[in-house]
């Protein structure tokens, strides 16, 4: 939930025909995942970020299927358990989603 107060106050303000509170029962009551963090590669960001039109900016993505109510996308960072930064270079730039599907941990002094 501590990522999702954030969200509903901005869905709220930009589409205020969707319904007050419906996200927020989404997340307090909903049965399957409610959001997920997509990790992109150096190139895929610079691919997103130069597309020309609506098409082309969701070609990192790819055809998939889920109930996730949030999708949120980050920049890969890799490290060790040191901290160190690991380098990793994704088996196809053209591929999405490569992996397999973890359950993130973040710290509440993480979220910006």
């Amino acid at each position: 939930m501590l990522v999702a107060h954030p969200c509903v106050k901005l869905v709220e303000s930009k589409c205020p025909g969707y319904g007050k509170d419906k996200l927020r029962r989404i997340f307090s009551t909903g049965k399957c995942s409610k959001g997920r963090y997509f990790t992109l590669s150096g190139e895929q960001v610079a691919a997103k970020n130069e597309a020309t039109s609506l098409e082309d900016s969701f070609a990192w993505c790819g055809w998939h299927n889920d109930h996730g109510a949030l999708t949120g996308l980050v920049q890969a960072t890799l490290t060790d358990t040191a901290g160190a930064t690991v380098p990793y270079r994704y088996p196809d730039a053209q591929a999405g989603l490569p992996g397999q599907q973890l359950q993130p941990h973040i710290c509440d002094d993480e979220v910006r």
